[in-house]
């Protein structure tokens, strides 16, 4: 196993860093400033959360620093996508709950439960009742809607600042905000609290607007990071938070366990399977496959390339590789981890990287609404191309000419050296991933509208969809022999298409979001990245069984032609893995 020399990365400024880049240089690194920001950010949420529960202006405090110490040591174990304060809400409204009933012991003395009684829905709602109830029913909403309430109303987020942090379109975190009001009423009433939805609201905007006591971050970071809480009530509600959740998750496993129907061997088998999203009526095709899997063996090679996550990975025909950080920095390196340059272009985390077929350019795409046009190996910017929103996506056409899009839902070519040439309009939602067929004739377009957009790439016309898969879609790509075109999306399969007839083939089940797909340059491999286990591959027709890449962190891949994988994820490392001695379940060989 090789490590490549120490990236010379100058620290980002931390006040422009998302929470997951700082917790990030937290775990990794012991940066004790990034986790001091992210305490700064959160802390009017977490303490208001405590003192709503609590009532209590001094306890409030010891349960709020108790929030943070788990937060300390569960840093490396949030993952990217979800939301930092919709998870700190939760373990705050934990620590408040460990606290009361801490206080209740002590008093040797059980709390009377009010008499509820459930009225019709007023404008002016019982206000002690709802600040008592408030965020035990806000954290029984499911994921995706408490942290949508969360960052609009507690956080008083816009829509569209929402939106970027959860990762998805404005018009879903409305969606979102709309069902997890209707739900937190519900909740509400069977606590025996009844209030309408403007008095609802209301509060909600009152609580997001809350203050803490002034120094109050800067005391919880130092007791936190510096040792002060280390045998206070702080860290003892901490331990307990964290027992409970370990108590959860062993009731969590006893009841699946119990409710299985088939005995598994291993656990990871488990998680595959109950991680599969049922079909649709009338979604899947005739052949849809959930094969056997075998695990590929540990990497041949290992090189730390960022300081924090890597956002995206390219790889040339001559093993020349490219990386885009969280950092803000495109790195180039040699096939055996040597660093050859490195180069700023963004202001913001980079989210794609993509050769020209010659590899004398390379295009990024980032957060910061703009895709930049490199030069290499000089890594010069030559061009920068905007967008009205992030970019997502980028991707070169064989005559060198490009393509990006991105959360505006428009498709942009441009020329060689950068030059605009033609927009394509048709999304009305996020686009995630661009491929063109291998003769240049075709553009392909994965977006949050559940399909596949079909462009003649030279006129812009729109051709056709692919229509199948049951949520939103986010990865997509052409066969090298421009027949099949593969797509991957938040339904957790990955489907292969006839190019010509625009008919699904196969459906291949992975049992998570799948952000990535791709065919090696030979055909003979077809992989996957999934969401929270790594990439899965399968020959190229998608036959037999899978091999799975483990990766538990975001991840993503690119192939070394057909004999070797690079895999980068949140940890700022690329790894190699050795393709020829794999052996698909179910196949005769060593290889596809």
């Amino acid at each position: 196993m090789t490590t490549g020399p120490s990236p010379h990365a100058v620290a980002p400024e931390t006040g422009h860093e998302d929470d997951h880049a700082l917790l990030a240089r937290f775990a990794d690194d012991g940066s004790e400033e990034a986790f001091a920001e992210v305490v700064r950010r959160h802390t009017p949420l977490v303490h208001g959360v405590c003192r709503r529960v609590l009532g209590d202006a001094h306890a409030a405090e010891d349960a709020s620093q108790a929030a943070f110490l788990v937060l300390m040591r569960k840093a490396r174990h949030i993952r990217r996508g979800q939301s930092v304060a919709a998870w700190l809400h939760v373990t705050a409204h934990q620590a408040a709950l460990q606290h009361r009933r801490a206080a209740m012991r002590r008093r040797r003395r059980e709390r009377e439960a009010a008499a509820a009684t459930v009225s019709e829905p007023y404008e002016e709602p019982d206000r002690d009742a709802l600040r008592r109830a408030l965020d035990s029913a806000l954290a029984s909403l499911p994921g995706m809607q408490r942290a949508a309430l969360v960052a609009r109303y507690l956080q008083n987020k816009s829509q569209a600042e929402a939106a970027a942090e959860l990762g998805c379109a404005p018009e879903t975190v409305h969606t979102h905000v709309t069902r997890a009001l209707a739900r937190l009423r519900e909740r509400l009433r069977g606590r025996g609290v009844a209030v309408g939805g403007a008095g609802l609201i209301a509060f909600l905007t009152e609580a997001g607007a809350h203050a803490a006591p002034a120094g109050l971050d800067a005391a919880i970071a130092t007791g936190c990071v510096g040792g002060a809480a280390a045998g206070g009530v702080a860290a003892t509600i901490a331990n307990q938070v964290v027992v409970a959740w370990k108590w959860a998750l062993a009731k969590t496993i006893a009841t699946v366990a119990a409710g299985a129907a088939v005995v598994v061997a291993a656990p990871v088998a488990v998680i595959v399977l109950s991680g599969t999203p049922a079909p649709r009526p009338g979604s899947e095709p005739a052949a849809a496959i959930a094969p056997a899997e075998t695990t590929a063996p540990a990497p041949v090679a290992t090189w730390r390339c960022h300081d924090l996550g890597i956002g995206a990975i390219a790889v040339r025909a001559d093993g020349v590789f490219i990386t885009g950080g969280w950092d803000k920095r495109v790195r180039l390196w040699r096939a055996d981890g040597t660093m050859i340059g490195e180069g700023v272009g963004h202001t913001h985390a980079i989210l794609k990287l993509a050769f020209s077929r010659d590899g004398r350019q390379a295009v990024s795409a980032s957060t910061d609404a703009t895709a930049a046009l490199w030069t290499l190996p000089a890594l010069s910017v030559t061009a920068t191309m905007r967008h009205d929103q992030r970019a997502t996506c980028v991707a070169f056409a064989p005559d060198g000419t490009f393509a990006t899009s991105g959360f505006d839902g428009i498709v942009r070519r441009w020329a060689a050296d950068g030059g605009a040439l033609a927009t394509m309009s048709g999304h009305s939602r996020p686009v995630w991933s661009l491929a063109f067929s291998p003769d240049g004739a075709l553009l392909a377009s994965a977006c949050d509208e559940h399909l596949v957009g079909l462009w003649d790439a030279a006129t812009g016309e729109r051709l056709g969809e692919l229509v199948g898969h049951g949520d939103a879609m986010r990865s997509v790509a052409f066969s090298p022999d421009g027949r099949r075109i593969v797509s991957g999306g938040n339904d957790g399969t990955a489907r292969i298409w006839d190019a010509r007839t625009r008919q699904e083939i196969v459906t291949l089940r992975c049992g998570g979001l799948v952000p990535q797909v791709a065919w090696s340059p030979d055909g003979r491999w077809l992989a996957a990245a999934v969401t929270g286990q790594g990439v899965r591959l399968w020959r190229g027709d998608g036959a037999d069984g899978s091999i799975l890449v483990p990766q538990p962190t975001m991840v993503n891949f690119a192939f070394d032609t057909g004999l070797a994988l690079l895999t980068s994820a949140d940890d700022g490392v690329v790894r190699r893995w050795d393709l020829t001695t794999l052996r698909v379940p179910g196949s005769i060989g060593a290889t596809p």
